[in-house]
């Protein structure tokens, strides 16, 4: 009867053992498991952030080929040299012009596309900066009082917002980032 007892309580006390060492080995394959799924999850973000920078590329390279065309360097030659006195009189000389105003609207699209993208976060700002800030700045600057009496006069506070938005947001980039020399060239300078 001690034999049974001191056999039973052998085999009570091997059960015992063979359980905690099954829970062992079950949370080391789970802290396994775990590490897996942890790194699987890091190379997942990794390769969404190198499929977003790609992304990110390609559409900057789209909106410089469109910037790159000769027919939007046309119309930003003619944009660059738009000069008038007030909203009235932009508005007789190139409102009535229909081939003039289809150049200076596609300018003034293209950037406000441009702005829309920036804050939308699609494109950083210091993409546009080293690409064609100076061209930003002066189109805005040469716009800027227009679309101001315009939003006014047709009660249109959005007109070309997305435009002002990035000229806004390129010189608080260039502000903050003197040493990239960004500035507004000179338009009265003929080569």
């Amino acid at each position: 009867m001690v034999e049974a007892n001191i056999v039973l309580t052998l085999l009570q006390t091997i059960s015992i053992m063979v359980g905690i060492g099954y829970y062992i080995l079950n949370i080391q394959n789970n802290q396994k498991n775990q590490t897996i799924s942890l790194r699987n999850q890091e190379l997942t973000l990794e390769s969404q952030q190198q499929a977003l920078e790609t992304r990110q590329a390609q559409l900057f390279m789209n909106t410089y080929q469109a910037y790159n065309t000769p027919e939007f360097l046309k119309a930003l030659d003619i944009y660059s040299n738009l000069s008038y006195k007030d909203y009235d009189n932009y508005d007789i000389k190139y409102r009535s012009d229909l081939e003039t105003h289809v150049q200076i609207m596609k300018v003034y699209s293209y950037m406000e596309g441009l702005g829309v993208l920036v804050r939308e976060g699609y494109i950083g700002i210091r993409l546009i900066a080293l690409y064609i800030s100076s061209n930003i700045m002066s189109t805005w600057e040469i716009i800027k009082p227009m679309a101001y009496e315009y939003r006014k006069r047709n009660d249109y506070p959005r007109y070309l917002i997305e435009f002002e938005y990035l000229y806004n947001t390129l010189i608080e980039y260039a502000e903050q980032h003197p040493e990239m020399q960004i500035k507004a060239p000179n338009l009265n300078t003929k080569l």
